[in-house]
């Protein structure tokens, strides 16, 4: 059955499947597609740009402006008090001090044996070698040899610090001058007898200075005691014994706690520091360093210390009084006051939301600038006060005309005999009744020996 292959030839004939022929396109053509591809493409991007952004808003609030905080309570001035003040520090800067220069010498003298005293007891303990006690780098230096610079504060780990936490613990452990010195704990009666002779060198130094302001009319004049500081900040108190002439002093009773009960109208009674001290340290009598504390703890209290600036609130009690407090005794004592003062604690909460600020460059991420809450609240305080001072030395002027010789931020000193002290502080007090309603003062009035 086998039979032939039959092919089939197909001539003059085109194949079955014949590819088409397609003609190239034209140059317009293509610069058109080309068009519509890049018009997509910015369409899409443009999308994708507004996607990103919307996402962004809705992960972070936008930046809130920043407010100044509003200026504080301020006592009630009559037209002219500001003129009368600005005359009476000019007043008192030209009237001058009495000083003896004998006396002043004399007692200059005295001082400076003290200091070569303190000098030889910082040195014969010779746990560290010092070279020049006057100059911090010097006493820095032999410290840092002696490995004697090491604080209780608890060191600050690498993972904390890489994520930026704690900050207030770095700042607390720093020592960078003399009045930090006392957190050294490695070296304490190494650290007493330097800063005993420290002391005793910043007062000798005044003195020296009183010495070559002396006039020839034997008058000291300086724009120091009549700028309204505060006293403490010169040891002026230290060399009232070479003053001539009759003088008396009048001193306000912690103006700055005074002052905040009547910014605040805080309604409980005003707390006595007395009275912190037996609680704090549960005795009976307390002892000027405790009295020290309970009140550098109440105005770390009055400056507005958080429980998240404990370490903060250590370094300033610290200073204050230059000695280490257990950390949990000073939260508890904070603790304490935040409650019984709720007027002040509504205060600080409502103040401090005008130094919300943004951290670094991160939207959305804000936190309170405790630091810059204190300034203001410092600087406004510092006015306060010196209203206070001046308003009380325009009193003594109208009852003792041209007799006042020194006014600081707390402690007026006056070239009189010793008037009686109830009549004086009456009038004092009637002459702060109008600027500072409500409020009530304290005042000692002592003859200066």
């Amino acid at each position: 059955m086998n039979e032939d292959r039959i092919v089939t030839t197909h001539e003059n004939s085109s194949p079955f499947l014949t590819p088409p022929i397609i003609a190239p396109p034209s140059h317009e053509h293509v610069e058109q597609h080309r068009a519509a591809n890049r018009e997509a493409a910015r369409i899409a991007s443009r999308e994708e740009a507004q996607r990103e952004e919307a996402l962004s808003r809705a992960m972070n609030p936008p930046r809130t402006p920043k407010l100044d905080p509003p200026r504080l309570r301020q006592p009630v001035l009559s037209d002219n008090a500001l003129h009368e003040i600005d005359a009476l520090d000019a007043a008192v800067f030209g009237r001058g001090i009495a000083v003896g220069r004998e006396r002043l010498v004399s007692l200059g003298k005295q001082r400076f044996e003290e200091l070569r005293a303190l000098d030889r007891d910082v040195r014969a303990f010779q746990r560290i070698l010092f070279v020049d006690l006057s100059q911090w780098h010097s006493v820095e230096q032999s410290f840092a040899i002696a490995g004697a610079l090491s604080t209780s504060v608890p060191r600050v780990r690498t993972a904390e610090a890489s994520r930026g936490g704690g900050v207030d613990r770095i700042a607390a452990a720093s020592i960078t001058d003399f009045d930090s010195l006392w957190k050294a704990q490695a070296e304490p009666q190494s650290v007493r007898n330097v800063l005993k002779f420290r002391r005793s060198f910043e007062s000798l130094i005044f003195g020296q200075s009183l010495l070559q302001r002396i006039s020839d009319d034997g008058r000291v004049r300086s724009h120091f005691f009549s700028s309204g500081r505060e006293s403490k900040q010169l040891p002026f108190e230290k060399w009232l014994s070479v003053l001539q002439r009759d003088h008396f002093s009048v001193r306000l009773v912690d103006p700055f706690a005074h002052l905040f009960w009547w910014l605040c109208g805080e309604r409980v009674p005003l707390l006595d520091t007395l009275d912190l001290a037996r609680e704090f340290f549960s005795v009976r009598i307390p002892s000027d360093q405790q009295l020290r504390v309970a009140q550098a703890i109440f105005h770390a209290f009055l400056l507005g210390y958080r429980e998240w600036e404990l370490w903060g609130l250590w370094d300033f009690v610290g200073r204050e009084t230059q000695q280490v407090i257990d950390i949990r005794e000073l939260e508890y004592w904070r603790t304490e006051l935040v409650r019984r003062c709720p007027a002040i604690a509504h205060f600080h909460s409502t103040i401090s939301d005008f130094f919300w600020r943004d951290v670094g460059n991160a939207e959305g991420h804000r936190k309170v600038d405790a630091n810059a809450c204190r300034d203001y609240i410092k600087r406004e305080m510092q006015v306060l006060q010196n209203r206070l001072s001046a308003l009380t030395a325009l009193a003594l002027d109208e009852l003792m005309p041209n007799s006042i010789v020194a006014r600081f931020s707390d402690l007026i000193l006056v070239e009189h005999e010793k008037p009686k002290a109830f009549p004086l502080i009456e009038r004092i007090e009637r002459k702060l009744a109008t600027a500072f309603a409500n409020a009530r003062f304290k005042f000692n009035v002592n003859e200066v020996a």
